[in-house]
């Protein structure tokens, strides 16, 4: 059946699923100031898959948000080992829900929800849910090293080291939401530096999130912001002064901060390879390329 459960009870699902991440924990999804309903398929008193569902209001977008779609059980500590099995009747619960209570809805899975079918069949073929693909890249940080990266982003940070830039720890919210904002240009979404900020505060207070800067000479230049659940690290925000482009500042953050969450975690998502410039950039530090699907439904 499905219920909505506290948020006391949703973190103890998150910290203990398969598929964590940090845009479901209430420590980000709270900044929007929304209505947040906890909404799990239960079969007995375990649950088998959930979401966290965020009605916007005056059609706010949620650009922040890089994953929303369904958490799993961790089967290694679940009660029952057949819980693979019971994911289709859960699907078509949330499915029927989604229809009986939504106008629209957008879901961006993470890659551990490869097949979207029991959404596109039901109702078939009056089905008004659509998916559409979407890669992201992910690096396992036993694995890292100066070798996975392309030659030409390792000509870079050799070219960083020589040129004295240094990465530091930062707790400088407001001017990294400042570079956030100048690297993207004008935007057309509300609020947008006064989230990142947020987003960063209430992650970082409750060590869920770092803020790195890269230094020249007496001067930043660049911050990158990642997110951390239970030893997976989400790169979420990064900018960079556009004016300082003989300075490969951004190749050796991110390369040094890689280097220091070796320590600490297990993996590094970088959340979206999609667009051209981007995509090739994450590419290019040797990650492994994943699929994953966008769900959505517009009921008409």
């Amino acid at each position: 059946m499905l219920k909505s459960i506290s948020e006391n009870d949703w973190i103890k699902f998150l910290n203990n699923s398969k598929n964590p991440t940090i845009y479901h924990h209430p420590n980000f999804l709270r900044i929007f100031n929304e209505k947040l309903d906890f909404k799990c398929y239960l079969k007995g008193d375990e649950i088998i898959l959930g979401l966290p569902l965020l009605k916007k209001k005056n059609n706010i977008q949620l650009r922040f948000q890089g994953y929303n779609g369904f958490i799993y059980p961790n089967r290694h500590l679940t009660k029952k080992q057949k819980v693979i099995s019971s994911n289709f009747k859960g699907l078509k619960e949330f499915a029927n829900f989604f229809y009986e209570n939504y106008e629209s809805l957008s879901i961006s899975l993470d890659d551990t929800m490869i097949d979207a079918r029991p959404f596109i069949w039901h109702n078939y073929p009056k089905s008004n849910f659509k998916t559409e693909e979407y890669y992201t890249s992910k690096i396992e940080l036993k694995d890292f090293s100066k070798t996975c990266i392309s030659e030409t982003r390792r000509q870079e940070i050799i070219k960083s080291e020589k040129q004295g830039l240094k990465i530091n720890f930062s707790e400088d919210f407001k001017s990294a939401a400042e570079f956030f904002i100048k690297t993207i240009g004008d935007s057309n979404f509300e609020n947008d530096e006064i989230r990142y900020f947020e987003i960063m505060k209430s992650l970082s207070e409750s060590k869920m999130g770092k803020l790195f800067s890269c230094n020249y000479k007496n001067d930043v230049i660049s911050f990158a912001f990642f997110g951390i659940i239970n030893k997976k690290v989400f790169y979420m925000f990064s900018g960079s002064d556009h004016n300082l482009k003989n300075i490969s500042n951004h190749t050796y953050l991110l390369y040094e901060v890689i280097n220091k969450f070796k320590k600490e975690a297990k993996e590094i998502d970088f959340v979206g390879v999609n667009s051209p410039n981007r995509g090739s950039f994450k590419l290019s530090f040797g990650g492994n390329l994943n699929r994953c699907l966008r769900l959505t439904m517009i009921n008409k």
